[in-house]
């Protein structure tokens, strides 16, 4: 299973919980100016992410990272300030899930 947590209300510290808040490699580049822009900078992440990981060695590395901790410990937590709320880390999750064989 994977979890996208909040970091306000919960600490990592399990070797399957990993942040993917703006100071990972992973973090969303994009800043809202207002709560009504959330929908619109997860999106943008979106597309960011899959470009990313076409182009960036640093991103790739990361998720292949994320996909060999979910594999050896059958759970991952991708921690990050924004859930319940709309967050990236649901791009990472839905991403990790899609190319894992159920």
């Amino acid at each position: 299973m994977i979890s996208v947590k909040n970091l306000r209300t919960e600490k990592p510290t399990k070797p399957w919980d990993v942040r993917v808040d703006r100071a990972s490699v992973l973090g969303n580049p994009f800043y809202m100016k207002s709560e009504f822009e959330r929908n619109y900078i997860c999106d943008e992440y979106k597309t960011y992410f899959y470009a990313a990981m076409r182009a960036d060695i640093n991103c790739l590395t990361e998720i292949g990272r994320l996909i060999s901790i979910y594999k050896h410990h059958g759970e991952l937590n991708l921690f990050c300030w924004c859930t319940p709320k709309r967050c990236h880390a649901e791009t990472i999750r839905d991403y990790i899930q899609a190319v894992m064989p159920q």
